[in-house]
């Protein structure tokens, strides 16, 4: 069997802690290994007690600079969410609001395409009949058709997407904002892409 240095075998332990979590768990390590020597009976009173106040001393120390360098940040960084919280829930409820009355455009953009599709295939072909008049408004006609159409196909999309967007925006899920964003952004381009001649 191979020997192993004892000053190897215990640097070992501080060297794989300092890899894991750095300095302080170095400190924490060597403040409870000296806190642990410090109660063999064997030793000299004072060399314990100068033991255990230099491992109390390593320990107090990491533990007010973790403190100092984990915990504070944190507390800060909490207290600025809370000052900003009216801003943060001013933005989100605004955001619901456009969603909701997103909606409502929505519902009144596919009541009123229906209405207007079903006029049309209704009374268009008897306009196109009118003489002078329906050879003239045949084309007019079927824009007017085909512009219904694909506002009723698009606000059928709308509709999904505005309603999981204001799911996201209720449940503050990031992620799925993402996703919806991208499903508007898409919806947005098609409906661009729509022209009024």
């Amino acid at each position: 069997m191979d020997e192993v240095k004892l000053s190897r075998a215990l640097a070992d332990p501080i060297d794989r802690l300092y890899k894991t979590g750095g300095l302080q768990l170095v400190f924490m390590f060597v403040g409870t290994l000296l806190l642990i020597v410090s109660v063999v009976p064997e030793l000299d009173k004072y060399l314990r007690y100068s033991l255990a106040f230099i491992g109390a001393s390593f320990l107090m120390l990491t533990m007010a600079f973790f403190f100092i360098t984990h915990i504070k940040p944190i507390n800060k960084v909490r207290k600025e969410i809370e000052k900003d919280a009216v801003l943060i829930n001013t933005v989100q409820t605004t955001a619901l609001e456009l969603v909701e009355t997103a909606d409502m455009l929505q519902d009144l953009a596919f009541t009123h395409a229906n209405s207007i599709a079903s006029v049309l295939k209704q009374f268009g072909p008897k306009i196109k009949q009118i003489p002078l008049i329906g050879n003239a408004a045949a084309q007019p006609i079927e824009k007017s058709e085909n512009l219904a159409i694909e506002i009723i196909k698009l606000s059928t999309n709308t509709k999904d997407v505005i309603t999981e967007i204001e799911k996201a925006l209720r449940a503050s899920d990031a992620s799925a904002l993402k996703v919806y964003l991208e499903d508007l952004r898409l919806l947005r381009i098609k409906i661009s892409e729509i022209r009024i001649e």
